[in-house]
């Protein structure tokens, strides 16, 4: 994916077997925008990792998924 139309992938999603997917931010994303979810800020800082939309981080899978939960239309 590119976030920022450089040219270059900057996000790269693969699903592994497991049903697990694994998210690699493959360059520094530029621009003045915010990121927050399941890399944190992508830093490399682990420690804000799994941030919610509200900006909290948790260490509950659970937690975190609800919180980035949408309302699908019908």
């Amino acid at each position: 994916m590119d976030a920022d139309g450089d040219g270059m992938n900057d996000l790269q999603v693969e699903w592994l077997p497991g049903s697990a997917v694994q998210i690699k931010v493959t360059q520094p994303i530029g621009g003045t925008f915010e990121t927050r979810g399941l890399c944190g800020n992508a830093d490399g800082n682990p420690d804000n990792d799994f941030m919610t939309p509200q900006g909290l981080v948790t260490l509950d899978k659970d937690e975190f998924g609800d919180s980035w939960a949408t309302k699908c239309a019908a």
